[in-house]
């Protein structure tokens, strides 16, 4: 008897569990990658920071990273700054890595359209990236291929959209 009653308690705190109200936010993020030159034909890595911004949001939304049950990434873009040739990008990706997480590519254009000042990049579906926010601490890489060396530095301006699910 005492084994049903066990089980049936177990069973009705996994259903409550479960029944957590849970709500779905757009929170967007742009920031601008600086890539150190000088910059040689082939693969060019900067990075971006989202702490700061992803902080204020939580703080907006009275919540807090535990809080985060999913994230959903919609669309990352690209924009050339005023003065920086994009012709000279062949392709981009964008990869989430932390200390405590495996990198993940999240996504990529190959090659990238001739003579455009900005792009949308496709992103990967299977690209896990609730953990990355869960931790607060990550970085984002931006890569750059360039077709041909840039004894400069190189700044490309990104856009991201999310649809983050809070649990309340």
């Amino acid at each position: 008897m005492r084994n049903i009653s066990l089980w049936m308690s177990i069973g009705v705190l996994i259903l409550l569990s479960s029944c957590q109200e849970k709500e779905t936010h757009p929170f967007s993020f742009n920031g601008k990658a600086f890539v150190e030159g000088p910059l040689f034909a082939g693969p060019n890595t900067g990075q971006l920071e989202m702490g700061e911004s992803l902080t204020n949001w939580l703080k907006e939304m009275n919540a807090t990273a535990d809080m985060i049950s999913e994230v959903k990434l919609k669309k990352v873009s690209y924009k050339k700054d005023a003065d920086q040739p994009m012709e000279l990008i062949s392709d981009a990706g964008l990869v989430f890595t932390a200390n405590d997480l495996d990198m993940v590519n999240v996504a990529a254009l190959n090659p990238l359209p001739a003579d455009v000042s900005s792009a949308d990049l496709p992103i990967s579906q299977e690209a896990e990236i609730t953990e990355f926010f869960k931790s607060g601490d990550f970085i984002m890489l931006i890569d750059l291929g360039l077709n041909e060396d840039l004894y400069d530095n190189y700044y490309v301006e990104v856009g991201m959209e999310f649809d983050i699910t809070l649990s309340k």
